[in-house]
């Protein structure tokens, strides 16, 4: 270990960045998931967890804004196509 060494801020630690093949790889999960679905796969508040959270973080992550913007689109539609199945259903 080299003398500089010793005076960096040890404390400091990098962000995780996930690899795009993985953030990827769960957003087609979720839309597969999704587009299997007669009705909501998970809890509602597993779905709200998802719709709040989850997705809009997945979709932070992409590195490719038209990507995430795609996905946005597809999972979005699928939401709305379990939201009316749900109404429906009430």
């Amino acid at each position: 270990m080299g003398q500089l060494a010793l005076f960096e801020d040890q404390s400091a630690h990098k962000a995780y960045v996930p690899e795009q093949e993985h953030v990827i790889n769960r957003l087609r999960h979720i839309l597969a998931q999704l587009q299997a679905a007669q009705a909501w796969p998970w809890e509602p508040v597993i779905v709200k967890l998802y719709k709040e959270s989850t997705l809009p973080q997945l979709y932070g992550l992409v590195d490719d804004a038209a990507q995430a913007e795609h996905f946005r689109h597809l999972i979005e539609e699928e939401i709305a196509r379990l939201d009316r199945v749900l109404a429906q259903a009430a």
